[in-house]
């Protein structure tokens, strides 16, 4: 199975992708604002684990990312940005991991 983790540098994001990986494909996604890069070095060599340097409020990225999961964690959701749009995407794509409702 493959599963997105956004805000996955951060301390509770990166322990769950490495929980993740040892069965699963993992797909870290973090704009290291307030993760940290340390929290995930062990993970950026690992065969099931691909980091991608970036931010939940990027559509394309969403789009380019979230095709093909089978899950996807939210990190921090009290400190995403409220009114740029932020909240609609992540429950669409939760809905529909294409963004497409």
């Amino acid at each position: 199975m493959r599963y997105i983790v956004t805000g996955g540098a951060g301390f509770i994001g990166s322990n769950l992708a490495d929980t993740l990986a040892q069965n699963h494909d993992v797909v870290i996604i973090d704009n290291l604002a307030t993760g940290r890069r340390e929290n995930i070095e062990h993970l950026l060599d690992h065969p099931r684990v691909t980091f991608v340097e970036g931010s939940i409020t990027d559509l394309d990225l969403l789009m380019e990312t979230f095709p093909g999961a089978d899950g996807i964690f939210g990190g921090n959701p009290v400190r995403a940005p409220v009114g740029d749009g932020v909240q609609t995407i992540c429950r669409i794509s939760l809905q529909s991991p294409s963004c497409s409702s």
